[in-house]
């Protein structure tokens, strides 16, 4: 989220691991997936209570408009399997970044996991993205 940010100097490059394009998308993919409640009931009423407390709503915590206005290089990582968050979300994600990004999709692992059942290509796909972008 913090993409589309002023970022201190220290910030050279970012990597996101299993990124969802919004907190609206992930609430209302989970609702869909896990319960048979009205959606669009749920997610107006969550938006609305989101907007009350925190001054913004669900739709405006959009990771792809803080991507929009992002210059730093960005790895995307995401597991094939992942259930909680699609990867159809970073693919998205990397769509939605100028230029300076890359993808990785791990065969066969779920949401977080490819750190450690793949920790051999999970830390060769970013240290190779490190030493590219900051060489």
């Amino acid at each position: 989220m913090a993409s589309g940010e002023k970022l201190p100097q220290q910030v050279k490059l970012l990597i996101a691991d299993s990124s969802y394009t919004s907190v609206y998308s992930t609430f209302k993919y989970q609702l869909h997936r896990l319960t048979n409640y009205p959606i669009n009931r749920f997610m107006g009423l969550a938006n609305h209570y989101a907007k009350e407390r925190n001054g913004y709503s669900l739709l405006e915590a959009s990771v792809s408009r803080q991507l929009g206005s992002n210059h730093l290089p960005v790895l995307f990582l995401h597991g094939q399997k992942d259930k909680f968050i699609p990867v159809k979300e970073t693919v998205t994600l990397m769509e939605a970044t100028a230029d300076r990004k890359e993808l990785k999709i791990f065969e066969g692992s779920g949401h977080l996991k490819a750190k450690k059942e793949q920790p051999e290509a999970y830390w060769q796909t970013i240290w190779s993205f490190i030493e590219k972008n900051l060489s």
